[in-house]
């Protein structure tokens, strides 16, 4: 199946490969750019959650880390076909090459990014995850993790940057603060990327080396996004990024 992207290569010049899907095709059912990517894909059970994984595979079942921790593993009790689906979660990272990660949104922020020791990320920011912290929760657990590689059980490209932090960050559509009125009597609207950027800059303290915006507002533009508050209840768009390995 071929699935039209609306933007390829979001992090350009860096070992990665990344997409954005349009409202004419679907990742569903484990169809997902077969042709471009690897086997293995992970993907989130979001549910407007804090919740923040590190996905590495073991021996066995695959396990994950979550926030609380590297000591708590945390099963993947939800197989998918072509991929994997983590339950409770709406932040997903690796060190792992091969592995596509994936984040699916209709009017909410999809965030990729990128890390020169060979960490990439995706975050589902919406209203609840914004307010209650998980963009902070994703780069203070990416962070311990670059000071720490060993007790996360994870191996780490060297970093020959000039910061400590230097991440990519990738903004994707998103409903924009016209369209995104979340308290109709007092006519109060929200602006999810306002909120992302400043959440972004004040967990990694300016350590950012790159972001990049979409400019397309999800709602507004329903002619190439699935938009929820547009009438598609369904339906959903997929931010995706992996790190291939030697020989992909």
């Amino acid at each position: 199946m071929s699935i039209p992207l609306a933007l390829c290569d979001l992090f350009p010049g860096t070992p990665t490969r990344s997409f954005v899907t349009t409202r004419f095709g679907s990742c569903e059912q484990g169809q997902i750019l077969s042709e471009m990517f690897p086997e293995r894909v992970v993907r989130m059970q979001q549910t407007h959650s804090a919740n923040v994984v590190c996905y590495r595979p073991v021996a066995g079942p695959d396990l994950a880390w979550n926030t609380d921790g590297p000591e708590t593993p945390v099963s993947y009790p939800l197989p998918i076909e072509g991929g994997i689906c983590i339950p409770d979660t709406d932040a997903l990272w690796t060190a792992e090459t091969d592995t596509l990660l994936l984040v699916k949104t209709a009017d909410c922020l999809p965030l990729s990014f990128y890390h020169p020791a060979g960490i990439v990320g995706v975050i589902h920011a919406g209203r609840k995850g914004l307010n209650t912290g998980l963009i902070a929760n994703t780069f203070r657990d990416v962070c311990q993790a670059l000071q720490h590689p060993k007790r996360y059980d994870i191996s780490l490209k060297k970093n020959n940057t000039p910061t400590p932090f230097p991440f990519w960050i990738h903004y994707g559509a998103s409903i924009c603060v016209h369209c995104y009125q979340i308290d109709r009597d007092i006519n109060l609207h929200m602006d999810l990327r306002q909120h992302a950027v400043l959440q972004v800059q004040k967990a990694l303290a300016g350590h950012v080396l790159r972001e990049t915006f979409s400019p397309f507002c999800t709602a507004c533009h329903r002619h190439l996004f699935f938009s929820y508050r547009g009438g598609d209840a369904t339906d959903r768009l997929y931010s995706g990024i992996v790190r291939p390995g030697p020989g992909m």
